[in-house]
């Protein structure tokens, strides 16, 4: 899919439109630090619903980041072990030796046995580890998701990596999670920029794969 998002060259074009309008650069520094006044100029382009555009005010509030997938088509029925996503040239054999992620489908318990179309909100880790988003989200109306979800998006969305400017291997990470072996897991997806591709994998609760402060990190959740 090719990215809708702003490019910094039309950001560099803002920046252009306000010389040639005489907008003072203190003026047009002090705008764009408002962010009542650069919400309400958003407002006139975006597309995103108001709730969506609400909650981000709230996210922004607590340093946390968000991206909005509007409709996303999820079969729940679907043999788990069928909707992990691997395209990193790995055989699927080699992938579930001694991988608990083929071991923990029956485990969750799923929303629905059928497809759904889901609105899904990622939100960025900077600086927040995965369960104080999950705390965050619950506070904020929003659903946890199961592994599907996070499947899907990188079934779907194998460039989603580029779409939200990541330069280093980013995860995308279900917020349910299950109990196996007594530690609490959570299936996630991988983007790896160099080469491009994507893989599912499981990681510990009490088990980060890098400092989330790094960035480039996202919990799902359902609208």
């Amino acid at each position: 899919m090719q990215s809708t998002h702003v490019t910094n060259r039309q950001g560099g074009q803002l920046a252009a439109l306000a010389r040639l309008y005489g907008v003072p650069r203190k003026e047009f520094s002090q705008f764009m630090k408002d962010e009542d006044q650069i919400a309400e100029f958003m407002k006139r382009f975006t597309t995103h619903p108001s709730w969506f555009i609400d909650l981000q005010k709230k996210a922004a509030k607590v340093c946390i980041y968000l991206h909005l997938i509007p409709t996303l088509t999820v079969d729940y029925s679907r043999p788990f072990n069928d909707a992990i996503v691997n395209t990193t040239g790995h055989e699927r054999d080699e992938l579930r030796y001694d991988n608990a992620l083929y071991k923990i489908g029956d485990l969750y318990q799923l929303p629905s046995q059928g497809t759904v179309n889901e609105t899904v909100v990622l939100a960025r880790w900077s600086g927040h580890t995965h369960k104080e988003l999950i705390d965050w989200g619950i506070a904020n109306n929003l659903r946890l998701s199961t592994p599907f979800v996070p499947f899907v998006i990188g079934d779907q969305f194998p460039k989603l990596h580029h779409d939200l400017f990541s330069h280093q291997i980013m995860l995308v990470q279900e917020t349910t999670g299950c109990m196996h072996h007594s530690n609490k897991l959570f299936c996630h997806v991988l983007w790896d920029t160099f080469p491009d591709s994507t893989a599912s994998d499981v990681l510990a609760e009490n088990k980060e794969l890098r400092s989330p402060s790094k960035g480039g990190d996202w919990s799902v959740f359902l609208k």
